[in-house]
């Protein structure tokens, strides 16, 4: 299958073009809080109302362009995913804010090989609404995903790249 085709079939199946990444992309530095946490910024109030508001009105089976569509009108023009990590950033036009989740791995761990059949699988399983948003991202990793980057704006392209040996 061409990245092309790829393109096209991830187009259909989510209802956004993303960006992927697959294979080592090298070291990434962990930054700790000092345990303070300033007052909650304009944009991350906008941010958290907007996936709350894109919660409520999804159906299970789908609902990722309602989620895309729901940050876009909220100001969110692009959503930058480390997949090993779960640490997402948005860019919005009131700042960028950045999502710290449980991450998949811990330690060194070897990145898995790009398996596009099983990162298909994962998307056709997640739209159906048989997984979970933590599931998803486990099966993209278990794909040989390392990261992912979805412009919601419309105007990227998706790219998978296998690992280099």
């Amino acid at each position: 299958m061409t990245m092309a085709v790829l393109h096209e079939m991830l187009t259909s199946l989510i209802g956004f073009a993303p960006m992927l990444w697959a294979g080592n992309i090298g070291v990434l530095k962990s930054f700790q809080s000092d345990g303070e946490h300033p007052p909650m910024s304009k944009a991350i109030t906008i941010l958290q109302a907007a996936q709350q508001r894109a919660m409520a009105i999804r159906p299970k089976v789908g609902g990722f362009p309602y989620l895309a569509e729901a940050l876009r009108q909220a100001g969110v023009t692009r959503n930058l995913w480390s997949l090993p990590s779960c640490q997402s950033i948005f860019l919005t036009h009131e700042g960028p804010v950045v999502m710290q989740g449980a991450p998949l791995v811990s330690g060194a761990a070897d990145v898995p090989a790009f398996d596009q059949e099983a990162l298909i699988k994962a998307l056709r399983t997640d739209q159906a609404g048989d997984s979970t948003f933590p599931q998803f991202l486990a099966a993209s990793w278990q794909a040989g995903v390392v990261r992912y980057d979805i412009d919601a704006m419309g105007s990227s392209t998706s790219k998978a790249i296998p690992p280099s040996n």
